[in-house]
């Protein structure tokens, strides 16, 4: 079985994402971090039985998941986290420039985290598709905590590695982190701070850096966080966790404790440290929800297998997905972008070939200006110019600049070819 995986940091961002189901016996991996010149000549190539991805809003990975399908190449975007309202409709901060979450998913299948997600995808339109089978990464975490009661309460706040999406998300975060330091200031609580250092510069705040999140995690009485999968990681470990979020914007993650607003935070903070018990019990059922419980390497495993074996039927059952029967398409027509109709993918395909396209005219053009600056060196370089004096340094020298020529010439049919196919 050979296995194309689509991503860009190799092979950390891998590692994140599925954890160790890279190490099927037997399997092949191809790892396409870069972009090429054909996402077409890639699959004729290393002809793949199934391709990974969990950056489809990319325009390369759009083209080359577009391509696989048409191959009939078996398709699998694998979600790393949980899901969020600002990163699904309003994401200005990184993937509104280059395409759309989730709208639609080009991919014939997708792995979810846990029964939540899956039945707010589903109801939206992708519920065909969908598979649960939680977090791989999280299969290795070993954590144990140790809580000194004579020694006073810490608490961890945290945010997403990026902490807003768009300028009204921005300014609701940082309000709330304001607020939250203020709060527990006037109360006297000891904090470990994991939020972006830009934003901990603005607020004179000192942030965790030396620690991994288990170390910290392992020594704090409660955790604050922004919707982000650090809840998980907390809550599994039965932390009290609080959901943060001034947005008025609905939750996607749920929680036993929430603070929509300061009014919440004194009594939040009071109920972390000291968790009523019908809460923690609320709290489990809500990590139940959002993950799902098992060996989820073993889970993608077996997915990844059936799927590329043509057995989606088993795929589907050993997936244990749990969903709605609501489809947006039904009630909702302005939300059918989710759903891979003939037209939205057409649509999708044809912005990811604009889109890729273009960034490829500016790579050449940068390759051009570099080649040309390069050959202007050449001709005014001191020891170019006593070379040219003998020869055998002239011809060189002048062989040298007939390559670079041809270069510069096939740059240009290229530049053109690109421009003309727009």
């Amino acid at each position: 079985m050979k296995i194309l995986i689509l991503n860009e940091n190799l092979p950390q961002d891998a590692k994140r994402i599925y954890g160790d189901a890279l190490h099927i016996k037997g399997a092949s991996y191809i790892f396409s971090g870069e972009t090429v010149l054909s996402p077409e000549a890639l699959l004729d190539d290393e002809k793949p039985d199934i391709v990974l991805m969990s950056l489809e809003w990319l325009p390369y990975q759009r083209l080359v998941v577009a391509a696989a399908n048409k191959r009939n190449i078996p398709t699998l975007y694998v979600m790393d986290g949980v899901i969020e309202w600002n990163y699904i409709w309003h994401n200005q901060s990184f993937i509104s420039p280059q395409g759309t979450a989730l709208q639609p998913l080009l991919a014939k299948h997708i792995a979810v985290i846990g029964r939540r997600p899956a039945r707010i995808l589903a109801s939206m339109g992708l519920g065909s598709k969908i598979h649960v089978i939680g977090l791989p990464r999280l299969d290795g975490v070993q954590c144990q905590r140790i809580i000194d009661a004579e020694k006073p309460p810490i608490l961890l706040i945290c945010t997403a590695r990026t902490a807003s999406h768009n300028i009204n998300h921005q300014i609701h975060v940082k309000q709330a982190l304001r607020d939250i330091h203020d709060v527990v200031r006037e109360l006297g609580i000891a904090c470990i701070w994991r939020i972006p250092s830009e934003l901990a510069e603005d607020m004179g705040i000192t942030v965790s850096e030396q620690s991994n999140i288990q170390t910290d995690m392992a020594k704090v009485s409660g955790v604050i966080t922004f919707p982000s999968t650090v809840a998980l990681d907390a809550m599994k470990l039965g932390i009290p966790t609080a959901i943060v979020e001034y947005d008025i914007n609905p939750l996607y993650v749920e929680s036993a404790w929430q603070i929509r607003s300061k009014a919440h935070i004194y009594e939040v903070i009071h109920e972390l440290l000291y968790p009523p018990c019908e809460k923690r019990a609320y709290q489990d059922f809500c990590l139940n929800e959002e993950l799902e419980s098992g060996d989820a390497t073993s889970k993608l495993v077996k997915l990844i297998q059936d799927i590329v074996a043509g057995d989606v039927e088993q795929a589907e059952k050993n997936s244990g997905a749990v969903y709605g029967a609501l489809d947006y398409r039904l009630v909702h027509s302005q939300l059918t972008t989710f759903a891979t109709s003939n037209m939205a993918t057409l649509q999708y395909e044809l912005d990811a070939n604009v889109k890729y396209r273009a960034e490829l005219r500016q790579k050449i053009l940068i390759l051009y200006q570099k080649i040309t600056h390069l050959s202007q060196n050449i001709m005014t370089n001191f020891w170019i110019k006593l070379l040219l004096k003998f020869p055998f340094g002239s011809k060189w020298v002048h062989g040298t600049l007939k390559d670079i020529n041809d270069i510069q010439s096939d740059i240009h049919r290229i530049v053109h070819s690109v421009n003309h196919k727009e």
